[in-house]
């Protein structure tokens, strides 16, 4: 898909409208009773979740037929196959199943397009706390709760490995919390050649985070606005 900044934006939206579907989804039978099974990691998985990857995959599907989609409860498709591909859909369909199973409201749904290995936009969105982040590469990171919304403005930090300050928008996020998980992981995101799985993901309080592989015992930090 060849991408410009009208495009971009464009998909960006669209991508946020299928989240909060999903989300809306999700919230319902949240409400309601579902049922819990463990993938073979032993992390669970809920009818949420199953719910939320149907929903959001043929919305993508159809979308940009010609994009493959990788989610969270996606069959396994082989690193040999996904390394070939310049552009897809990267989603979690509901990040923060224990949370949702402990009913503290505190999971999302994140969306992000890849392009090359990097993203290009994301979006969260987390239904029981009624708030948004969207981004991408033109428009900024933007914030939005019920009907109001703000850009979030980019903050620089230090890279402990001594290299350069690199700027948040690297990541598509803003705005760390200070909390001591977050400046651990700091250091480790700092490194674009060391962060791999570069994309926004929310893992209930910690709006809008960023998963590494490098990470020792945690995987996000926060980017509150």
């Amino acid at each position: 898909m060849q991408l410009n900044p009208t495009i971009t934006e464009e998909l960006m939206h669209t991508a946020l409208s299928i989240a909060r579907v999903a989300g809306t989804c999700i919230s319902e039978i949240y409400n309601d009773k579902y049922s819990i099974s463990y993938k073979s990691d032993k992390t669970p998985v809920t009818t949420a979740d199953l719910e939320a990857h149907r929903i959001i995959v043929e919305a993508l599907e159809a979308l940009s037929p010609d994009l493959p989609v990788l989610s969270e409860e996606s069959d396994s498709i082989p690193y040999e196959v996904r390394n070939q591909w310049s552009q897809y859909w990267l989603v979690d369909p509901l990040d923060g199943t224990r949370e949702f199973i402990k009913r503290n409201g505190e999971f999302s749904v994140n969306i992000a397009l890849i392009e090359h290995g990097q993203p290009v936009l994301g979006v969260v969105t987390a239904p029981e706390l009624e708030v948004s982040y969207f981004a991408c590469r033109t428009r900024g990171v933007w914030k939005q709760v019920g009907s109001f919304h703000h850009q979030l403005h980019h903050r620089y930090f230090e890279c402990n490995y001594g290299g350069p300050e690199m700027p948040w928008d690297n990541w598509l996020g803003s705005f760390h919390d200070g909390s001591p998980e977050a400046t651990n992981c700091i250091p480790t995101l700092a490194s674009t050649t060391k962060a791999r799985n570069n994309t926004i993901i929310n893992s209930g309080r910690c709006l809008g985070s960023i998963r590494c592989p490098h990470l020792s015992g945690c995987d996000c930090f926060d980017l509150n606005g």
